[in-house]
């Protein structure tokens, strides 16, 4: 009862300010995802929203309680909030998703100072989750990749392991490494305790038509825009292949964009935009 009070009671409080304006002067809007928000009223909102819940968080731990430290990791997560919002230029899906997860972190960071328990063992499982790895030989994971891919490398370095929050990452697993592709497997997984929820497919432009396919090539992430990158190269200097970017909307992986470079002249460019059109 007492969490569902004070969570009511912060929403009241940031709600109050969504009249007034964006936390900085929409007249001096200079950079893309800074326009974005200016000229769109659900962007707005949202945007008054963390900035009241940031000042009331900032005003209580500096007058009253720091609670344990707050003071600092507030402002380390309010720089982070602001690169991701960056990131996301002027797409509007993007910065509405950077919008309500900060908003969802601020609230715990007031049940936090509130001296909310429940909260702070939520804390400490997003930190149990920063030392999840999918490298660990108990990863049942492994076992089912090996199964798929019988001649994946067995270095244990090959693995990469993207933490999405949540009691969520994603295993990337190598299936196969050639001279200059690595071709990977992507797999959900619990970060409670390492179980596979399911294996990840990413959508591709092919022929006009998007499908979706399990193997990805040369792939990295984005912990702060949650955007896997993948470069399928044409030959070892890079200079022609196909660039995809996708993005995860919390359920699954969608496609952000794909170029292509047919011609491998040595030159840098140009890429040729397949999707979107």
């Amino acid at each position: 009862m007492k969490r569902t009070f004070l969570m009511a009671s912060v929403l009241l409080l940031a709600f109050t300010s969504v009249a007034t304006a964006q936390s900085y002067d929409c007249r001096k809007a200079v950079t893309p995802d800074e326009v974005a928000v200016c000229s769109n009223t659900l962007l707005g909102e949202l945007d008054d929203v963390q900035a009241d819940l940031y000042r009331r968080l900032r005003h209580y731990t500096m007058n009253f309680d720091n609670a344990m430290g707050l003071q600092a990791q507030l402002r380390n997560e309010a720089r982070a909030f602001l690169r991701r919002r960056a990131a996301c230029g002027a797409d509007p899906v993007c910065l509405e998703k950077v919008y309500r997860t900060r908003i969802r972190q601020l609230l715990k960071r007031w049940l936090r100072a509130m001296g909310d328990v429940e909260a702070e063992r939520s804390g400490d499982a997003a930190e149990s989750e920063r030392h999840f790895s999918c490298r660990s030989p108990d990863m049942s994971v492994r076992a089912r990749h090996k199964m798929q891919c019988p001649d994946a490398p067995d270095d244990p370095e090959v693995i990469q392991t993207w933490i999405l929050g949540d009691g969520r990452a994603i295993c990337a697993l190598p299936c196969f490494m050639g001279a200059y592709n690595i071709v990977t497997h992507a797999y959900l997984v619990d970060t409670d305790n390492g179980t596979l929820i399911r294996q990840l497919s990413f959508p591709m432009q092919e022929n006009g038509k998007l499908i979706r396919m399990e193997e990805i090539v040369s792939p990295s992430f984005d912990a702060m825009t949650r955007i896997v990158m993948s470069f399928n190269r044409g030959r070892g200097l890079g200079d022609c292949g196909v660039q995809y970017r996708w993005q995860w909307d919390g359920l699954r992986f969608q496609l952000v964009e794909q170029r292509k470079k047919d011609q491998c002249d040595g030159k840098p460019g140009p890429w040729h935009q397949v999707y979107p059109k």
